[in-house]
């Protein structure tokens, strides 16, 4: 259809055709506006819906929420969660699981580099798309005697309250209800990281929270803090504010995990963990599967970005390993974690971006947080022999465009798999083989 060259702004209408899905779970539609065919992201839009939408020209590309939905994508289902339409915690929602799982492909796709568009991708699918979240950030306010905790709204920071996340393991969720009734009297702003701490002799996980706030916890917080420990709904709790010396812990609020090698893995307090045990044990598989087919065992292979040693304790028993993380209390797990299984690595805490290859390395095994890698990607496409480059990411824009570094360089990607690690959103984790061939 032809836009209305005289309007503009957050109230167009206008009636459109969903024809495809972009990165963030936006529906793409397309519009002529002043002669210019405009991209469109729709607010939880599915390819095959035609809708009559409200479009902001303001952002580039274009937002539109739909106002009514005239004819129904065959892709689209009924929620299970009863927030979908306003949190933005899971985007992918509204769509067929079947169909979701597919589209992650398409989209890790569309964000590589041209050469390497049409290599094969190998997806590997999570077991189950409900209730598999052991681990959670969500958002947290009380004032006046109201408490909200959830995720925010979509391209908000609203917090959406519900009374079950549909995606958390059912004793996280517990957790996060528990948490509404400890800040009921406190006056406050944060976030809670929920996870599962330490292992009891039954091999049982109770749940441990890490809170981060600004404002006052009233002293009755404390007390049912205490309270909550003591009866067993939560192995510890943490609670600081961000200038603070010292936090407040009552009981232990370390989180733990099982393995990718199906032992107990001691966690930083607050720190990162994947959040599906079974499709990171997939993942971390195929890391070390990978690894061996491009460097002999027992070679020196450097791990960036290792965090508690996650992928650290897969790569250890074959290699001379090398790892370098930039927070100091997840290398102190790390070296609990190898030493626990004895294993032995050498962990640096450091930056992973100020690159320093140990001599004869092999291969650089690299798994950033979402903002990539860029700086690595730049120092190792400018070395005249570099290793093999194993990249494990969780956000498919900076993979393109990190990818697209090494491709300049003379990289080829051998090997390229997607997992769905967060179903029913399209986040997606992809593990890239790469290596430049000696001339």
């Amino acid at each position: 259809m032809k836009q209305d060259p005289k309007k503009s702004g957050p109230r167009d209408k206008a009636r459109v055709d969903v024809t495809g899905l972009a990165n963030g779970g936006f529906g793409v539609a397309h519009v002529e506006m002043k002669g210019e065919r405009r991209a469109v992201f729709v607010e939880k839009g599915a390819p095959g819906d035609s809708a009559e939408v409200l479009i902001d020209f303001s952002a580039r590309p274009a937002r539109a929420t739909i106002s009514s939905l005239l004819t129904r994508s065959s892709h689209r289902v009924d929620s299970p969660c009863a927030v979908s339409e306003t949190c933005g915690g899971c985007d992918f929602m509204h769509l067929d699981p079947e169909y979701a799982f597919r589209a992650l492909t398409d989209l890790v796709r569309a964000a590589l580099p041209e050469a390497y568009r049409g290599v094969p991708i190998s997806s590997h699918r999570s077991l189950s798309d409900l209730g598999y979240r052991s681990r959670v950030r969500v958002h947290a306010s009380a004032r006046r005697g109201k408490v909200e905790i959830g995720m925010h709204a979509a391209r908000s920071h609203a917090i959406v309250p519900t009374d079950d996340c549909v995606v958390l393991e059912p004793a996280i969720d517990e957790a996060r209800r528990e948490l509404v009734g400890l800040l009921a009297d406190c006056q406050m702003t944060g976030e809670a990281s929920l996870a599962l701490g330490s292992f009891d002799a039954e091999g049982e996980q109770l749940p441990v929270c890490d809170l981060s706030f600004r404002g006052d916890l009233a002293p009755s917080f404390f007390k049912n803090a205490e309270g909550a420990v003591a009866r067993g709904r939560f192995r510890g709790i943490r609670a600081y504010e961000p200038d603070a010396k010292r936090p407040l812990e009552i009981g232990d609020s370390t989180p733990w995990i099982m393995g990718a090698d199906d032992q107990p893995m001691k966690l930083a307090k607050g720190g990162f963990a994947q959040a599906n045990l079974a499709v990171n044990k997939v993942l971390a598989a195929r890391v070390v599967a990978f690894a061996k087919s491009v460097v002999p065992l027992e070679s020196t292979v450097l791990e960036l970005y290792a965090g508690a040693g996650n992928l650290s304790v897969m790569l250890a028993p074959h290699y001379a390993l090398h790892t370098v993380e930039s927070s100091e209390d997840a290398c102190v797990a790390a070296r609990e974690n190898l030493a626990a299984r004895g294993l032995r690595a050498k962990v640096t805490a450091g930056d992973a971006g100020a690159l320093k290859l140990p001599s004869g390395t092999g291969l650089v095994v690299l798994d950033p947080p979402r903002t990539g890698a860029r700086e690595v990607a730049s120092t190792l496409a400018a070395m005249s022999r570099p290793p093999a480059v194993l990249y494990v990411s969780c956000d498919a824009p900076s993979f393109g465009r990190d990818l697209a570094i090494l491709d300049a360089a003379g990289f080829h990607l051998l090997h390229l798999e997607t997992f769905e690690m967060f179903p029913r959103t399209s986040h997606v984790e992809s593990v890239a083989l790469l290596k430049k061939p000696r001339k």
